[in-house]
């Protein structure tokens, strides 16, 4: 059965009174949320976040109907992909050729995706990464002159790596999440995963502790995403790690929704500058 859901519908302002308005747009297989905030002010004008079974082009061309000021003049637009179909190759290692085989090893691609290569100069990596194909013709068609990254690449750029224990940037979403793991000044883990219960991302972030022979009582969370205080996940990341904190939006406009929740999509608003 085909479920469209609307989580959150944010009007704050008026577009019309920006001068350079920012769209920020970020969406996966199942989640599609954009931003509207004005460029020199930094305050959020509209917000909305979908979830849907599977965002297609006839999804997208849904979102365009039923919000008007999509189809507004802006000064710049920024897409983040959200797709699990992700890995990091070091720069040493990459070839170009073999970019689509990587993924089709991997998470076993179908025809209808687009392979792109992304490097991360500053550390040395490609993010190599899979979309499917009707939405980034989607994109391309009506937003031709967008910037656009994947999540795990503006988080690793976003990434602050001092010191050796470890942290964690934690992003929630209703079925999946996303995690950048960094410590001893390395990037070394950038991976989607699935879950179905709360337990089932606490057995992920310790397996990743264990793996990678990082002390819970020293890696640091930081949270953020779908996710409340009152929470049985909270609950439990407070129970096994001594440290975790959220990681809040700093628009400079206040909603009836925790900050945290928008986090992401204010790290691709701030791309603008």
């Amino acid at each position: 059965m085909h479920r469209v859901k609307k989580l959150f519908n944010i009007e704050a302002g008026d577009i019309k009174d920006s001068l350079q308005p920012v769209l920020s747009i970020r969406l996966g297989e199942k989640h599609c949320c954009f931003s509207i905030t004005d460029y020199n002010s930094n305050q959020l004008k509209s917000l909305a976040y979908y979830t849907d079974d599977r965002v297609t082009d006839l999804f997208l061309n849904k979102l365009l109907e039923a919000h008007e000021e999509l189809n507004s003049r802006f000064y710049k637009i920024l897409i983040c992909y959200d797709y699990f179909t992700s890995n990091l190759v070091a720069f040493n290692n990459y070839k170009h050729e073999d970019a689509g085989i990587l993924l089709q090893t991997m998470f076993g691609l179908t025809k209808t995706s687009s392979v792109i290569s992304e490097p991360i100069a500053e550390w040395q990596l490609y993010n190599v990464y899979a979309v499917p194909e009707d939405v980034k013709l989607w994109m391309h068609q009506k937003f031709p002159s967008a910037k656009y990254w994947h999540q795990h690449t503006l988080n690793i750029k976003n990434s602050k790596t001092e010191g050796t224990a470890g942290i964690f940037l934690v992003d929630i979403r209703n079925e999946d999440f996303t995690l950048l793991a960094a410590a001893n000044n390395e990037i070394i883990l950038a991976q989607t995963f699935q879950y179905t219960t709360p337990v089932d991302v606490l057995f992920y972030l310790l397996n990743v502790c264990r793996q990678f022979n990082l002390s819970q009582e020293q890696v640091k969370i930081k949270l953020s995403g779908l996710v409340d205080r009152q929470s049985a996940l909270f609950s439990d990341l407070l129970q096994y790690f001594m440290f975790v904190e959220f990681r809040n939006a700093d628009w400079k406009t206040e909603t009836e929704y925790p900050q945290h929740f928008f986090a992401s999509l204010n790290d691709l608003s701030a791309c603008a500058s």
